[in-house]
């Protein structure tokens, strides 16, 4: 009988540790698992939040940087008061105080290439269609979303 006690007290506390270790581990890995995806969001959702500032201050400075070759040299350049040195400058200049990365093309209305400050892109800078679009449809005297300025 002792044998049989000891046996069943042995089975017995064995069972109740196992289920006990069982549940505490299934506990455990579901807080890992829940903790993860919380970090994961919270940094998704910062990660987020930071692109969106920084494309809106690119957007930003973009504007400005078209608003300034507007207002001081474009319409002189397109009427022949300016030298393309003249707007490579002015650009250049303005570029680096924004501290942007970006080109400038300046188009006719039938979409010839009258300026850019990108050489390699001589020929085609913009698809036919895209193109077309942005000529067709412009508001006059000023700077589009596409970024062009447009001075009919």
């Amino acid at each position: 009988m002792a044998h049989s006690f000891k046996h069943s007290l042995q089975k017995e506390i064995l069972h109740r540790s196992s289920l006990a270790a069982l549940a505490t581990s299934f506990l455990l890995l579901i807080l890992l698992f829940g903790f993860s995806y919380f970090l994961q969001k919270q940094q998704l959702t910062k990660d987020t939040q930071q692109i969106v500032q920084h494309v809106r201050n690119m957007k930003q400075a973009n504007y400005q940087l078209l608003e300034t070759m507007n207002q001081k040299m474009v319409p002189e350049f397109l009427e022949g008061k300016h030298t393309d040195r003249e707007l490579f400058s002015l650009f250049y200049e303005t570029k680096a105080q924004l501290k942007l990365s970006s080109d400038f093309i300046i188009l006719d209305d039938t979409g010839e290439l009258l300026f850019s400050t990108n050489r390699n892109h001589q020929e085609t800078i913009l698809a036919p269609y895209y193109l077309k679009l942005l000529i067709q449809n412009p508001i006059q005297g000023t700077i589009t979303e596409k970024g062009c300025f447009v001075n009919r």
